[in-house]
């Protein structure tokens, strides 16, 4: 191909699609060879095997991509795109030293939280990252991926972003070590009483969220109980107490105590033997969180497994437990 061939990017996109990838076009738009859209163009093969369609154009006759509206979409992508986009997000940002202490208090080593994926979500350079990913990723795709969001602004311009609070980012797993989805532990901020963890979701700028997974942590490095599976609320409480556990029990954990069935597909997936309830300590005061509790003990039970409830005193929640090395007060049958 001739060097006057430009391959289509964020800041000079494809006339056809509006892509900013893998569409290639001389430097007067004449000609496009366009991957995606068939209409209007000719069927062709490159080199290697790829199909892409020849687009014969006339001056003028298309409307600037930057002026196209962008499509969001309320569902989001595959599995498979969802974790291969976080995954090129995460390796773009770094865990600040404020977030990694934090992790450390909480009995977390620096390797296991590398190993785990934790990152810092800043305020600022947000769309620096993602007009990076743009070189990897259509903009279609990052529109279905919870959190990212396509922005105008009053002048005219638009611009890709990410939603969401700094803070620190906690990915979400399922069975296979996929992330699904990301919360935000928020950053402290004065006087602000508001709800600490958040999904990191794009629904409230007409896109998807993530629902509410259960997240399945990476199991300890030397493996994992054979028979056992604890359950409990929080993504970074079951990272924490599968980390900690010296019985290396896996804590699957659902976002909040109602949640409690989703995670039953995942427990039926394990089959563990015995299925290990530990809510918070406060579901022994709190009316609320004891309804729910009461509740997955039912459904736990329906559903077939054999179930004990945890409970001990000292500590909030288990991996508070397994941080300070407490012994469990009592395990109790259901």
């Amino acid at each position: 191909m001739s060097a006057t061939w430009t391959e289509a990017s964020r800041r000079d996109p494809c006339p056809i699609c509006g892509h900013g990838s893998w569409c290639r076009f001389p430097a007067d738009r004449s000609v496009v060879w366009c991957r995606r859209v068939s209409d209007g163009g000719e069927a062709r093969t490159d080199r290697a095997g790829v199909p892409y369609y020849l687009h014969r154009l006339a001056p003028g006759t298309l409307p600037r991509p930057a002026d196209w509206p962008v499509q969001a979409r309320p569902e989001p992508a595959p599995v498979e795109l969802r974790d291969t986009i976080y995954r090129a997000f995460l390796a773009r940002l770094d865990l600040s030293q404020r977030h990694r202490a934090n992790l450390r208090r909480r009995g977390l080593s620096d390797a296991e939280t590398d190993r785990r994926g934790y990152r810092t979500l800043p305020v600022a350079g947000r769309t620096r990252i993602v007009r990076d990913l743009l070189g990897r990723f259509a903009a279609d795709d990052l529109a279905g991926v919870p959190g990212f969001r396509h922005v105008r602004g009053t002048d005219g311009r638009s611009w890709w972003t990410v939603a969401g609070c700094a803070g620190l980012l906690i990915p979400v797993r399922d069975l296979d070590g996929r992330i699904v989805a990301m919360q935000i532990r928020r950053d402290d901020t004065p006087g602000d009483d508001g709800p600490r963890y958040l999904w990191l979701s794009s629904r409230s700028h007409g896109g998807p969220g993530p629902g509410s997974p259960c997240h399945v942590p990476l199991p300890p490095a030397d493996g994992r109980h054979p028979a056992i599976v604890r359950l409990t609320e929080g993504p970074l409480k079951g990272d924490v107490a599968t980390a900690l556990d010296p019985e290396r029990i896996l804590t699957v954990a659902v976002p909040g105590v109602a949640t409690w069935r989703a995670a039953l597909p995942v427990l039926s997936a394990l089959a563990p033997a015995q299925v290990r309830l530990a809510f918070d300590a406060d579901a022994w005061a709190n009316p609320t969180v004891a309804r729910a509790l009461v509740a997955a003990a039912e459904g736990i039970e329906a559903a077939g497994f054999n179930l004990e409830i945890e409970r001990w005193h000292g500590a909030k929640g288990i991996d508070d437990l397994f941080a300070a090395r407490a012994r469990i007060g009592g395990v109790h049958a259901a």
